[in-house]
This record gives structure tokens, sequence and C-alpha cells, in this order.
């Protein structure tokens, strides 16, 4: 949350190791889980891939269903980050776990939302108004800190897909009026999902733009290493080109 991912990816790979030694495997895959998303926050997708197959096959090996269904969403999302073919990420399956929304933690919902509407980017499509006001609702459940990166994304993504511009609209600026976002959360592609609501060169667009890679670069500043820092940087800013 403080936006130091690769001090947290020490911290978390000595989890590992810690959990692994004294048996705690749920404690285990969870810092896997973790890791997968640090890595992929950092834009190193093939670590990504590794960690979160390490903690989806320790979450299958000890059946525990919350585990199984993150690793196997996360492993859809990394997939979609590293260029494959969205065609070629089935979803059925998810949707079908996914049913009763009801019956999992919202944190956990968020990221599944996010997985459909980034497949639905990629694939040409927009979500129905009916799904983008159960985003919305869900992003309304997602209190406090420890759950402002999943809300922050869950914004961005549903908006590029909202069926106009005020329904994206309404879910963006919510989230750029909060004062109490934590230094690491994604910010910055909140406000690139602002920018592409504005007409191409336009001088909208181009503040809303400058603000973002402003936001990249500032939480650029939190990472400590040089080479995880550029890895960071290539990545987020590559996101704002695309």
């Amino acid at each position: 949350m403080l936006g130091h991912y690769d001090v947290a990816s020490d911290c978390f790979r000595r989890s590992v190791e810690v959990s692994h030694a004294i048996g705690d495997r749920i404690g285990e895959a969870r810092s896997h889980l973790v890791l997968a998303e640090i890595h992929a926050s950092m834009g190193d997708w093939d670590q990504a891939r590794k960690d979160n197959l390490r903690g989806l096959e320790i979450a299958e090996e000890i059946g525990s269903p919350q585990l199984i269904q993150e690793g196997q969403i996360r492993s859809a999302l990394n997939q979609l980050s590293m260029g494959e073919d969205p065609l070629a990420v089935d979803l059925a399956p998810l949707e079908a776990t996914f049913e009763d929304e009801t019956q999992h933690d919202p944190d956990l919902v968020a990221l599944y939302y996010i997985l459909r509407a980034r497949h639905a980017q990629l694939t040409g499509k927009t979500l129905s108004e009916q799904q983008i006001e159960a985003g919305k609702e869900l992003i309304l459940k997602l209190e406090g800190p420890a759950s402002s990166w999943h809300r922050c994304l869950l914004g961005a993504s549903l908006a590029l897909v909202a069926p106009d511009r005020q329904q994206a609209l309404a879910l963006l600026e919510p989230i750029l009026e909060l004062t109490d976002l934590p230094a690491g959360a994604p910010l910055d592609m909140v406000i690139s999902a602002r920018a592409s609501l504005e007409e191409t060169g336009s001088d909208e667009r181009e503040m809303w733009e400058e603000r973002a890679v402003l936001t990249v670069e500032e939480r650029a500043a939190l990472i400590h290493r040089a080479s995880d820092r550029r890895r960071f940087l290539r990545a987020r800013l590559g996101r704002l080109d695309g």
C-alpha cells in the first residue's frame, strides 16, 4: 500500500520461506499470490506467472476454494497482460463459479470483475448497463485502505467498457475525489481511464494524460531498486500509451 513494491516483494518472498518451514500451506499459497500481484504491478509478467502458478498449485493441494479461484483469475489476467489472444482465455468456468456473487468475498468478486472488464475491452465489447451498475455497487463495498487497490483497478477497468460516457464518469469521479488513497494505489490507471473519455488531441485529454504520467512517475519514485523502477515505468507508461 505504501508503493514500495520491491521491498514488499522481498518481504513476501521471506514469508514464503517461513510459511513453508513451519508448514503453513495457506500462508505459503497466499504469499505466492500476493507476490504475483506485486510483480504484475511492476510489469514482471513472467515472475508473476511463476508465483501465481505455485500459489495455485498449493491451493489445489490443500483444497482451498477461495485461493484456487483467486489463482485462476490472476492466471487469466496475467495471460491478457502478456498479450495472449483474449479469445483463447476461457472465462466460462469462472462465470459459473461467480454466478452467485454473494457467496464470495467482495475483493475476490472485484478481481473477477476486473478480469471480465479487461477481457471485454480486448475483445472489443462493452458490458451491459446492469453489469456496470453491479460493478458500481461493488466499488461501494470496497472500503478502507486495504481495498483501495481493487477499488482503483475496478473503477478504471469498468469505465473503459461502460456503454456511455456518463456511466464511465460515474465510476471514475468518486475515486478521483478520494483524498485517503494510499501512495501505492494504482491511481494512474483511474486517471488514464478518465483521459480516454476526452476527444483525442483535445486540451482536456492532454491535461488528464499529463496528470497520469506525473502520477506514474511519483509512484515509480517510491520503488528503491533501479531495475524494478525501470520495469514499472515501462509497464505503466506503456499502458498509458496503449
